[in-house]
């Protein structure tokens, strides 16, 4: 009986271990040496996840589409425009077919890369790819009662920033577009990560500093264009009611 309880007790410990690192986990976090890694924060989190290609280049459509699909989850239309927009602008054909060359091509200016960007600096004023510190810095301290992001929270550091490109950027480019790419991304950011309205503090640290997928992260079951207007929606509103100058 004492030899029965012995093997079952190495059994036991075996499938535990097993359980814990006999099966690889193909999503944990490294940024290897000589990684690219681009100005959008969550395309880099996929890349340290290994949701995309760890190194950050070549990049197929399959391979961005999986990502997206494996972590944000929205809606397959706007996933294809986001698909479609990228590959028109930046895609090169290699010998694995259409390819997005890496994710610094995703810099140049005025595509989808965008001045008064919460992490980034703007391209004249400095580095467009990498997070800027004192950006940072503002982004944690943007948060109303230290634990969350609220929509208005966003709202109010989304119009200190294009300010800031008005005054000290004379080749700002302020459009309709770009604003509306800038509250989207956020709307989006809402949506993934978020929890209704508000965001954890620490998960968009997660994001935009360690550039990692949030601790205790679930995917959606799935994100609807409609709330992702709905969101895209208050925050617009909420922008202009506290800024109507801009």
């Amino acid at each position: 009986m004492r030899e029965i309880r012995v093997v079952f007790g190495i059994l036991l410990i075996g499938l535990l271990h097993a359980s814990v690192s006999g099966t690889p986990n193909l999503h944990y976090w490294e940024r290897p040496k000589g990684a690219i890694r681009g100005p959008c924060p969550v395309l880099n989190v996929l890349a340290n996840h290994g949701y995309l290609p760890r190194s950050g280049a070549n990049i197929t459509v399959s391979q961005l589409r999986k990502g997206i699909d494996d972590v944000v989850h929205f809606n397959p239309l706007l996933r294809e425009a986001f698909l479609g927009l990228v590959y028109t602008l930046y895609g090169r054909f290699g010998p694995s077919g259409l390819v997005l060359p890496s994710l610094r091509d995703l810099k140049r200016h005025n595509w989808l890369e965008h001045d008064f960007s919460l992490s980034r600096q703007d391209t004249y004023l400095g580095d467009p790819v990498n997070a800027d510190p004192e950006l940072l810095q503002q982004l944690e301290d943007a948060s109303s009662d230290g634990e969350t992001y609220t929509i208005e929270d966003f709202a109010r550091l989304s119009n200190k920033r294009i300010k800031h490109s008005l005054e000290n950027n004379p080749n700002v480019s302020y459009t309709p577009r770009t604003k509306l790419i800038t509250q989207f991304e956020i709307s989006l950011l809402l949506a993934a990560f978020g929890k209704g309205k508000k965001i954890d503090k620490q998960a968009v640290k997660d994001i935009f500093v360690h550039e990692r997928l949030p601790k205790n992260f679930v995917r959606k079951d799935f994100l609807s264009s409609l709330k992702i207007l709905a969101t895209y929606t208050e925050l617009a509103v909420r922008s202009k009611l506290l800024n109507p100058e801009i």
